[in-house]
């Protein structure tokens, strides 16, 4: 009789020993757990970033124009150079004028290629800051035109309307 006043419940027992389980748990998950930082500190970061990234692509945009701006002064030199020879009736100098035309057709094909691939860059850096605008929450009517640059096939720059999106 007297060893079942001492002898310790089994349900009491158990339970003693999961709880004492769960809290060495909770002690090795708490070195686990991490902190985060707050949704007004995370937005503001988030939009420096966007900051940061729209004035790279404008700097970059303003390289590309003035890129495009001094090649079309030498192409249309090349084709005013051009028009020139073609206009020269003297026949003494055939061959170098033919050879003077066929560099500056070369010249000329190979700047009207570097100007189209300069104006797809400005179309999708256009594109680019439209998406990063409506990741803002901006809409186009909001952002400024220098911000919407694009490039046209003839040389002119303008805003993108929303017919060309």
């Amino acid at each position: 009789m007297l060893w079942t006043i001492f002898r310790p419940d089994p349900a009491s027992f158990l339970a003693k020993r999961h709880r004492l389980k769960a809290k060495a748990m909770l002690n090795r998950l708490s070195h686990l757990s991490f902190r985060t930082r707050s949704s007004d500190r995370d937005a503001e970061t988030d939009r420096l970033r966007r900051s940061r990234i729209v004035k790279l692509m404008e700097d970059v945009a303003s390289e590309i124009l003035l890129e495009r701006r001094g090649l079309k002064a030498r192409y249309d030199e090349a084709c005013v150079s051009a028009g020139f020879a073609l206009d020269d009736n003297s026949q003494n100098e055939t061959c170098s004028r033919d050879a003077m035309l066929a560099d500056l057709s070369t010249t000329v094909m190979a700047c009207e290629k570097r100007l189209t691939v300069l104006s797809g860059h400005l179309e999708r850096l256009a594109a680019a800051r439209a998406e990063i605008g409506a990741i803002d929450g901006e809409t186009a009517d909001r952002s400024s035109p220098k911000d919407r640059v694009y490039a046209t096939g003839d040389g002119r720059t303008g805003a993108v309307d929303a017919s060309r999106r």
